[in-house]
C-alpha cells in the first residue's frame, strides 16, 4: 500500500497548492492532416522505404531539435 499512499500524497499536495497532477503520456497520439499532407508523407515514407509512424517520429524530432 505504500505505492498508493505516495500517490494519494501528491494528488492531496497537487490540490492544496493549486496545481494540476502531472500524467504520464502513453507514447501514442492522434493527428489529423488531411488527406494531401497523408498521402504526401506515405509517399515520402515509402521512397524512404520506412513506415509512415518512421517519417512522423523523425520530422517530430526533427523540429523539436530546431525549436527547443
Amino acid at each position: 500500500m505504500l505505492f498508493h499512499e505516495a500517490v494519494d500524497d501528491y494528488l492531496e499536495t497537487c490540490q492544496k497548492l493549486g496545481h494540476k497532477p502531472e500524467t504520464p503520456c502513453k507514447g501514442s497520439f492522434n493527428v489529423r492532416v488531411g488527406h494531401d499532407l497523408h498521402m504526401a508523407a506515405a509517399l515520402a515514407a515509402s521512397r524512404k522505404s520506412v513506415t509512415l509512424n518512421d517519417l512522423t517520429r523523425q520530422a517530430l524530432n526533427d523540429y523539436l531539435e530546431q525549436h527547443a
